[in-house]
């Protein structure tokens, strides 16, 4: 009839409109490819479904209730019937025609909030599934964001007065060239004869912003009669030493990071670990320059124990145990703001120990737990932080080593890094550098020696200890540095060793005073 045919021609007028003659063939050609998936036969049905029902709402948006009515009939008219899956074909009454009838007799045209409140769902929802968080990020290290004292920091090309050399601090704290590209082209001009004898005696490739290490590790270990020349050798480690920060993001921990903050720089509050009579019963408080505003607390409640940063009124628990042994405050991720570190038990019947360490200032908290396997703790020998491993049940004592934050791919991991326990270690006190020059001499005839924080180089090799002189000689035969031996210290010999290491602060007749044993 006449009325059925105009229905059936303005239905195919509108899939002609939408192109869906070609997205209901693509949608096929995806399903004959990814037959094997059930999600795709649900995905090819309900996309038939809803260009059917667009195309009736296209028409029928146009229509009188009366002629919706008749539109009804049509599709009942023509209706294809059966139960099987209509794979391509576009046909007006091919698809769920009990549904589309039902839609076209309940037909209201949506108001405009309504479109619109629509509209705004979408936009938000997109926005929220097309964009990633900012999660992990951090400050540019090249970016200055402040001043910095240059009076501690070596290399007479600070005090040249050449804009070029300007130095800043970034965002982690550390001292920064202003303009990096432009304090490096200076370098280059300003001590061409430094940086080709570091090439020629090392067999380094010409200096590039790619292969600068090799001249910061080797500039200050440059051989030659020349005073002057060998000044600016050290020069060149010295400008590299901060030319890196601004390349440098300084949270990631590496071993010798970690181990030289453990032995520069750990507080200790309270260790009840050691001897459990000095375990404190009152609360304790502390606070650290750090965070400020901020109050450490620790309360002892019987057996239990518990840790908290207190700010205002408000309070944030960090960490618990049955007790908490110990605490101790170290930099172990390397952001300049100190961990707390912790030795806590856990259980009646069976008591593990573990340690626990609470990155305040990030928000994270790290554990070395094996329960029921082995026990952990935390204890400071020799101004070191350290952690031992001991069986769970005989708590023989395994391993010790210290306590580093290993990044993996859920982020960091805290786990005990192995190392050799000193005989006796020897400290310089009379500095303020925050890593104090330190000589540790091992059982097996073999020496570690940390110069500074601003040296990469951390000396090891072979001692000697004959008619009360010490002689340090590094691996490489290269170097030695040779000190007196008296009663509890030992003093650096300057004119017998090969350098005075200008960068530890050490000097003819420095004292390093005996540390451990103590």
């Amino acid at each position: 009839e006449e009325p059925c045919l105009s229905h059936v021609i303005a239905h195919e007028q509108a899939h002609i409109r939408r192109k869906d003659h070609w997205w209901k063939p693509l949608g096929f050609l995806l399903l004959t490819v990814y037959w094997f998936n059930p999600l795709i036969w649900l995905a090819y049905l309900l996309f038939c479904r809803d260009i059917e029902l667009a195309c009736d709402e296209r028409v029928i948006s146009k229509l009188e209730k009366e002629q919706r009515a008749e539109y009804s009939q049509a599709l009942l008219a023509v209706s294809t019937g059966g139960s099987r899956i209509a794979a391509c074909p576009l046909a007006f009454g091919e698809v769920s025609v009990k549904g589309r009838v039902k839609s076209v007799l309940n037909y209201r045209k949506p108001s405009f909030w309504l479109i619109a409140a629509a509209v705004v769902l979408c936009i938000v929802t997109a926005i929220c599934f097309l964009t990633d968080p900012k999660s992990g990020s951090q400050p540019d290290p090249a970016e200055v964001v402040g001043e910095y004292a240059v009076n501690g920091l070596g290399g007479e090309f600070l005090s040249s007065g050449d804009p070029a050399y300007a130095i800043g601090a970034n965002a982690y704290g550390m001292p920064v060239f202003r303009e990096p590209d432009a304090a490096f082209e200076a370098l280059c001009r300003d001590y061409a004869d430094a940086l080709q004898l570091i090439a020629e005696q090392f067999s380094l490739k010409p200096v590039s912003r790619s292969n600068w290490e090799g001249y910061k590790t080797y500039g200050w270990q440059v051989s030659t009669d020349d005073d002057r020349l060998r000044a600016d050798c050290i020069a060149v480690t010295q400008f590299f030493d901060l030319y890196e920060n601004s390349f440098t993001i300084h949270h990631p921990v590496a071993a010798g990071r970690t181990l030289a903050a453990a032995e520069g720089g750990v507080q200790e509050w309270f260790d009840g670990f050691s001897d459990p009579e000095q375990l404190p019963q009152e609360p304790l408080e502390t606070t650290l320059s750090a965070f400020p505003g901020v109050t450490f607390r620790a309360t002892f409640r019987g057996s239990a124990g518990t840790v908290e940063a207190v700010t205002g009124g408000r309070s944030e628990q960090l960490l618990q145990g049955m007790p908490v042994w110990n605490v101790c405050f170290t930099d172990l991720t390397g952001d300049g703001a100190p961990e707390i570190c912790a030795t806590v038990s856990y259980g009646s019947g069976i008591v593990d120990t573990h340690v626990v360490v609470a990155d305040y200032a990030g928000g994270q908290t790290y554990t070395l737990w094996e329960r029921g396997i082995y026990d952990y703790a935390l204890t400071l020998e020799n101004g070191a932080l350290l952690v031992t491993r001991s069986d769970c049940g005989s708590r023989e004592v395994l391993e010790t080593g210290i306590p580093v934050l290993v990044p993996d791919e859920e982020g960091l991991t805290l786990q005990l890094q192995a190392v050799a326990v000193p005989t006796h270690s020897y400290t310089f006190r009379d500095t303020e550098e925050p890593v104090q020059p330190t000589v540790s001499l091992f059982d097996d005839g073999t020496f570690t020696f940390s110069f500074s924080a601003i040296s990469s180089y951390w000396g090891h090799g072979s001692y000697e200890l004959e008619n009360g002189r010490l002689t340090l000689r590094t691996d490489d035969g290269m170097y030695a540095y040779v000190f007196d031996v008296a009663d509890d210290a030992i003093l650096f010999d300057a004119g017998d060793s090969s350098e005075q290491l200008w960068f530890s602060g050490l000097y003819d007749g420095a004292v390093l005073e005996q540390t451990f044993p103590q």
